[in-house]
């Protein structure tokens, strides 16, 4: 709910936005069409992994991790999105990390740019991981992790046995 002073200043202005606009902000403006203020949305999202981290230097943050099988093109916004809203909850820098795990090549953007905001995280192809990383491992939970690796360039076939 807006204050008393916010809608003085409002009505004041009304009549010569187009005047800052021009004279102050520098637009050589042709057209201006007002568009609604209010801006109400209800926004529920549920992030594949959200982790507060301490690191051995003593740095702490919140990382972000999503995982995508398929080349979105939206997803510099979305990550955008994600980090707003987890930087306003947590009040601590966000790291995130997308990790590609689709089967056509990887061609989605790690940020997105406009004159005004930039935003970039880590885009990681699991194509690109080595699969040795997770095959050498006495952990049946981390050898799974190889069949999302280019596991075919090594010449490595993967057998997984079912028991009941």
């Amino acid at each position: 709910m807006p204050n008393q002073y916010d809608k003085i200043l409002k009505e004041i202005l009304n009549d010569v936005i187009d005047t800052l606009i021009s004279r102050v902000i520098g637009f050589k403006v042709v057209k201006i069409e007002r568009l609604e203020a209010k801006l109400q949305v209800t926004d529920e999202r549920e992030a594949d992994y959200v982790l507060k981290v301490t690191t051995e230097d003593g740095a702490v943050f919140v990382l972000h991790i999503e995982f995508q099988s398929n080349n979105y093109a939206k997803m510099p916004r979305r990550e955008l999105r994600y980090w707003l809203i987890l930087t306003d909850i947590y009040e601590l820098p966000v790291i995130q990390y997308v990790f590609y795990i689709g089967n056509e090549p990887m061609s989605m953007k790690d940020n997105i740019s406009s004159p005004t905001t930039n935003h970039k995280y880590n885009l990681v192809n699991m194509k690109d991981v080595d699969c040795e990383t997770f095959l050498k491992s006495n952990k049946p939970e981390e050898i799974v992790i190889a069949i999302l690796c280019d596991y075919t360039k090594k010449g490595v076939k993967i057998f997984i046995h079912w028991r009941k």
